[in-house]
């Protein structure tokens, strides 16, 4: 006994025009085809699970610069496995707390003007480490600027701010993202030079 299927059902083949009411394409790029012939939307970001993830979190709250400094985690070493950056596999990295970088700028002289490759080898060496990490520096750094920053607008003195200025130099990438841009640093490097 041979057994035959139908060529196609109602609802489930595409040819079938009572199935599915026709669409505009802008609106057919939204839904998405389940099995069954059944049709759900697209998620905003393109990912269901991610979706439902975000919803159950709730809004995203952006922390203040001056609570990422105190809630941020103490200076750690970790070996790296695989290179980065700069950094070869097996070495011990320096992972920097904003604390810990607010000391070494504090440290320097007031004229003294270093570069962050500068300051990673000081980290590092006081640490015992073998190199210090450039992204958590840099990120870390600019959590101690922008704070400075504030302080300097709140009306505090240059000379009881951390001078972070003596490391971010004015054709920095990190000079354009802090308030003030580049030009506000040039000018904090030349008080500090001539006071």
């Amino acid at each position: 006994m041979r057994l035959t299927l139908p060529l196609w059902e109602p609802g489930r083949c595409k040819l079938d025009s009572r199935a599915r009411p026709s669409r505009r394409r802008s609106e057919s790029r939204d839904l998405l085809e389940q099995p069954g012939g059944y049709t759900r939307r697209r998620s905003p970001h393109g990912n269901p699970v991610a979706d439902r993830r975000r919803a159950k979190r709730g809004p995203v709250v952006t922390k203040s610069f001056q609570e990422k400094y105190e809630t941020s985690r103490p200076t750690y070493l970790k070996v790296l496995d695989k290179r980065f950056a700069d950094i070869n596999p097996g070495s011990t990295v320096l992972i920097p707390s904003p604390k810990d970088i607010e000391t070494e700028l504090n440290r320097l002289g007031r004229e003294e003007m270093i570069t962050m490759a500068e300051l990673r080898r000081r980290l590092a060496a006081r640490h015992l480490a073998d190199e210090a990490c450039p992204a958590m520096t840099g990120m870390t750094l600019r959590i101690v600027a922008e704070i400075a920053i504030a302080a300097l607008d709140s009306g505090i003195p240059r000379t009881e701010v951390t001078p972070f200025w003596n490391v971010v130099d004015p054709a920095h990438p990190l000079a354009a993202k802090l308030p003030g841009g580049a030009e506000r640093i040039a000018r904090l490097r030349t008080y500090s030079m001539f006071t």
